[in-house]
C-alpha cells in the first residue's frame, strides 16, 4: 500500500497518492491552496490589492468561492463580486419563493419608490394623512448589485454577514 503514496501534501496533510492532479513544483494536491482567516486586522492588507487595475481577491466563505476583481466599467474602476466564478441576473431582483444563498455575498442597494423631495411635494398638495394613502410614500424594494464601491466596503460586507471567511494566500 506505501508503494501507492508518492508524498504527504504539505497543505491538508493527506497522501498524495500516485496518479493523482499533483503541482509538479510543490508535490501537494493540485486543488489545495493554502487560506488563511479575513479579520478587521488583515483587511486592510486585502483591501490595498482591490485598488489597483487588475487586482483580485479569491475568499471562502460559507463553503462559496468568492473573487473580488478591480474591473473597469464606463471609465471607471470598480470592485465586482464572482460567486463560484459566476455573476447571474437572477440573484440581483427577489421574488417571492427564490431562495438564492449567493445574494448574500452581493451589495444590497435600497431603492426607495419616491425621492424626499418628491415625497415633500406630494405632502404639501395632498396632505400627510392622504398622500401616505395613495402613494405610499414609504415604500421602498431591495436590489442586489455585483459591483461595489471598494474592495474595503465589500470585504467589511462579508466579514459581517459570513459565518467563515478565508483568504487564498498566493505563493
Amino acid at each position: 500500500m506505501d508503494d501507492l503514496v508518492n508524498d504527504v501534501c504539505d497543505i491538508c496533510g493527506k497522501p498524495v497518492l500516485i496518479g493523482q492532479p499533483r503541482n509538479g513544483m510543490t508535490g501537494n494536491h493540485w486543488d489545495c491552496k493554502k487560506k488563511e482567516p479575513l479579520t478587521k486586522h488583515n483587511m486592510g492588507e486585502y483591501a490595498d490589492k482591490l485598488t489597483s487595475i487588475f487586482g483580485r481577491v479569491k475568499l471562502l466563505c460559507d463553503g462559496y468561492e468568492v473573487t473580488l476583481a478591480i474591473e473597469q466599467s464606463k471609465m471607471k474602476l470598480s470592485v465586482n463580486t464572482y460567486v463560484n466564478g459566476y455573476i447571474k441576473g437572477a440573484w440581483f431582483l427577489p421574488k417571492e419563493g427564490d431562495d438564492y444563498p449567493e445574494r448574500k455575498f452581493l451589495c444590497p442597494k435600497t431603492l426607495r419608490l419616491y425621492s424626499p423631495q418628491k415625497k415633500a411635494r406630494l405632502i404639501k398638495q395632498f396632505g400627510k394623512k392622504r398622500a401616505n394613502e395613495y402613494f405610499k410614500l414609504d415604500s421602498s424594494s431591495i436590489m442586489y448589485s455585483a459591483v461595489w464601491p471598494s474592495g474595503k466596503a465589500a470585504l467589511s460586507h462579508l466579514i459581517k454577514v459570513c459565518d467563515s471567511v478565508e483568504v487564498y494566500v498566493e505563493d
